[in-house]
């Protein structure tokens, strides 16, 4: 038996949408979410007179918990993510382990990711999240745009050198189970890391620096210590 509602009709387990046209796709909905679909209506404005305080008190106590679990869903965001959430991500981290000054530069697209300060230098961070195959490691392209970012800072704004400091972030393999990636830099990624002298980060060692910090095994102070060395690469 089928059961229409509005454009949807019943069938089964799903609803199917109506099709006004060959060439239009046809959209499956199942069927316990539909039923929450028509469960939920809209609420008068009155209503609010009639509400209970125990609600009330519920709905804030639900509002608190979404606001405390947010930090843990970005760290998560550390292992999976790439373009802008994974360079809001690492903004967060960085300013979560209290470094100084950080700054998420998006207002401009032709510029360095993010910006921080340590120990009197500025750092300048690229940030990439790689896929699969032969693309989801660091390449020495990420790193001549890191060198194309400290030139430019020299130039531009008249620093020097041992005032700046080149650090490459990469989510390598993003796709992958954490335990199970291959190299995050390809050889001549390594290569232009030690000619320029820039430090490089991996995402899944971030997430476990903070997830030791989390379990009190390690201060942030300490944290920020293993940041600033980044990861060795042979």
């Amino acid at each position: 038996m089928q059961k229409k509602c509005g454009v949807f009709t019943q069938k089964g387990e799903n609803y199917e949408a109506f099709k006004s046209g060959k060439t239009n796709p046809i959209v499956y909905i199942p069927t316990y979410m539909m039923d929450e679909i028509l469960w939920i209506q809209k609420k008068p404005r009155w209503l609010e007179e009639y509400s209970f305080e125990e609600k009330k008190s519920i709905h804030e106590e639900i509002e608190k918990c979404r606001e405390d679990i947010k930090p843990f869903e970005m760290f998560e965001r550390l292992l999976y993510a790439t373009n802008t959430p994974l360079e809001e991500t690492i903004a967060f981290v960085l300013d979560w382990l209290e470094f100084k000054d950080v700054v998420h530069v998006k207002e401009n697209p032709d510029n360095h990711d993010i910006e921080f300060k340590h120990n009197g230098k500025l750092y300048l961070v690229e940030v990439k999240g790689k896929g699969e195959g032969r693309k989801g490691a660091g390449d020495k392209e990420d790193i001549q745009q890191l060198r194309s970012w400290v030139e430019r800072k020299i130039v531009n704004e008249n620093m020097k050198r041992d005032e700046l400091e080149g650090f490459f972030v990469i989510n390598h393999y993003r796709k992958v189970n954490p335990e199970e990636r291959d190299d995050p830099l390809t050889p001549h990624a390594k290569e232009f890391l030690k000619l320029n002298n820039f430090k490089f980060i991996t995402t899944p060692h971030l997430f476990n620096l903070i997830k030791k910090v989390q379990n009190s095994e390690i201060t942030k102070e300490k944290a920020r210590e293993e940041v600033i060395k980044g990861e060795k690469y042979e």
